[in-house]
């Protein structure tokens, strides 16, 4: 609650936490782990480097100019490899980002990097003992707010292709109104009712999902790699989860790719 919750404080305290219960001198099933990561990473190491509020691009004239910020991008990268591959006691899961929660649930783990959708699963809704929310850390003190990922997800409906096209405007306009209608009712009685109280196991956390709620931000190159060569991934990404820092030959080499990918394929249709 103070803002001092960083990304050097959980790789401190990853570590810290670690213990060889079992007593046979490595880090094996049956150990207590600091944290965790799920077997391809990238999931949750996307979620925390997007938390960095990393400038990554400028608009002008509504056109969107990539233009990372190569100072902050390099020490993301160097703070979170050190985390994700040279921290001990971290446990690597071999289950995939959205079923490493049971090792979490089952006393594994002190630290468990998820999505907030998480809490609402039978695993954590199960635990026998309690545990507390936090967001994603900043990546230093400096950095003002907590900030969270919104992830690229969509609700898609049908309509059968014999509705004829005079009723097409009719259509949207119910499922318009009730798309904001759920937002206006449904959304915050989950919000308010559902996550801070039933999915949430103290009065802090609720607190917390505030601070989370308030700091969600969208990854534009992240969502949209494909229209931007996969910068994020290739020059952010890749060096995070291979615990390498070669960002400014990596971005060098990608940026006016990306650039003409991205008006290609998004200004030249506008």
């Amino acid at each position: 609650m103070d803002g001092t919750w960083t990304i050097d404080m959980l790789t401190e305290y990853a570590e810290k936490g670690y213990a060889d219960l079992n007593g046979n001198g490595i880090e094996d099933a049956g150990d207590l782990f600091g944290s965790m990561k799920s077997d391809k990473m990238t999931s949750e190491m996307r979620n925390i480097l997007s938390s960095f509020n990393l400038n990554l691009y400028t608009m002008k004239d509504g056109v969107l100019n990539i233009d990372f910020d190569a100072e902050r991008c390099v020490l993301a990268i160097e703070k979170l490899s050190k985390y994700n591959c040279y921290t001990p006691g971290i446990f690597h899961s071999d289950l995939s980002f959205d079923s490493s929660g049971k090792y979490f649930a089952q006393n594994y783990s002190i630290f468990f990097p998820a999505s907030l959708r998480r809490t609402t699963s039978s695993d954590f809704r199960n635990m026998s003992d309690p545990y507390g929310i936090l967001p994603s850390p900043k990546l230093d003190e400096q950095q003002e707010n907590y900030y969270s990922v919104l992830p690229a997800s969509t609700t898609n409906y049908s309509v059968p292709k014999g509705v004829r096209d005079a009723r097409m405007d009719v259509i949207g306009a119910v499922l318009e109104a009730l798309n904001a209608e759920s937002w206006r009712t449904v959304t915050p009685l989950f919000l308010d009712s559902a996550l801070k109280f039933k999915y949430s196991q103290d009065e802090m956390s609720g607190k917390v999902i505030d601070i989370i709620l308030a700091g969600r931000r969208k990854n534009t190159l992240m969502e949209y790699g494909s229209f931007t060569a996969k910068i994020f991934d290739e020059a952010l990404l890749n060096n995070i989860v291979n615990g390498t820092n070669n960002f400014a030959s990596d971005y060098a080499k990608l940026k006016d790719a990306a650039q003409k990918a991205w008006n290609d394929k998004v200004v030249g249709k506008q």
